[in-house]
């Protein structure tokens, strides 16, 4: 490929930009930095290096003593600045032949607008604004300086490593530990991983973007976070459940809703038993067949025990036909002793039937 040289193509400005238009697709041409800097150094012609490794895209481009990093696309990272107010002119000092023209001297000057209603302002990576000339201006202050920014060619490969071996990180904390954990795990990787690239940054003007592995780290803590507490849900649901089978349903959700009425060790306390016992139960086992015995005694005993559940009663435990039920325990009842005679009437009505 070689380059729209616009010094060289015409006696005029127009015939100059006409005859770069008619170049053919696919010519390189200079941007107005580029170009200034060759016409500063008195050069007709820009020396274009190409890189194996970037399929012969180009990887330099020198003029004279200076030369440019850019990527394989003939593109460069600018490094912007703050802007410095003197390095600007104001147009009424330069229309009033008020300025200081010793200043300027050994300097390039581009001119340009900052007027609003031109519409030559842009947006900078610093978050100020400023005239779209002052892009070119300072792109060609960091090729004179030698200062650039680079995004090597290894940079894709350490962001993929950061999302294979970070979201395996989080992930496993996240399924295993609980969240404020895993909360702290993934804020201590993301903000190692954010440090690590604003330190690249500064020191070695070098280009990692923390963004895309942040959001794929953060997504894998979610992700993570929610089906443990979906498994976490399985699990006490399933135990709530199983709890259920022996205290009555309600004391099980009280339970669940007031974890502190709940007490590790022994404690004295006023409760009121229901212990039930039918008359002649082996000789009558004795009798039937089996299966029918045992039949049998299933309905009585879902039956008496949801009588107890009924009343609010506690499962304490089953021995061959004979139950034993707990009132006022493990949570507190102040009726226990209505609850424990009311049940057992209930009780010994349905086993006289």
């Amino acid at each position: 490929m070689r380059l729209c040289d616009p010094g060289l193509a015409g006696p005029t400005p127009q015939a100059r930009i006409a005859a770069c238009e008619a170049e053919p697709r696919g010519t390189v041409a200079p941007s107005l930095s580029a170009e200034l800097l060759r016409i500063s150094r008195k050069q007709r012609n820009f020396n274009v290096a190409t890189s194996p490794q970037a399929g012969l895209g180009l990887q330099s481009v020198r003029v004279a003593n200076v030369t440019v990093m850019v990527t394989a696309q003939g593109e460069v990272w600018v490094y912007y600045t703050r802007p410095v107010a003197e390095r600007y002119i104001p147009a009424w000092q330069v229309l009033g032949g008020n300025y200081p023209t010793a200043s300027l001297d050994e300097h390039i000057v581009l001119i340009g607008t900052s007027a609003l209603g031109l519409r030559d302002l842009r947006s900078n990576p610093l978050g100020a604004i400023m005239p779209g000339v002052e892009a070119h201006a300072q792109v060609l202050e960091q090729m004179r300086a030698g200062k650039y920014l680079s995004r090597a060619s290894h940079s894709r490969t350490i962001e993929a490593l950061l999302i294979v071996f970070g979201g395996f990180v989080i992930g496993v904390v996240a399924l295993s530990t609980r969240a404020l954990v895993s909360a702290v795990v993934t804020a201590v990787v993301l903000g190692g991983m954010g440090l690590g690239a604003w330190l690249a940054f500064t020191r070695e003007g070098l280009l990692l973007d923390p963004v895309m592995p942040g959001l794929t780290l953060l997504i894998t803590f979610l992700v993570g976070s929610v089906a443990r507490h979906v498994s976490s849900e399985r699990e006490h649901r399933w135990v709530r459940d199983a709890f259920s089978r022996y205290v009555s349903p309600n004391r099980v959700e009280h339970l669940v809703n007031n974890p502190g009425q709940l007490e590790l060790g022994g404690r004295r306390q006023e409760c009121s038993f229901v212990f039930t016992d039918l008359e002649d139960f082996t000789g009558l086992m004795e009798k039937m067949d089996p299966g029918e015995a045992v039949a049998l005694l299933n309905a009585y005993l879902d039956r008496m025990v949801s009588i107890a559940f009924a009343s609010g009663g506690t499962l304490d435990r089953i021995v061959g036909d004979a139950v034993a039920i707990m009132f006022s325990a493990p949570v507190a009842q102040p009726d226990h002793r209505e609850r424990a005679y009311k049940c057992a009437l209930e009780m010994h009505a349905f086993a006289s039937q």
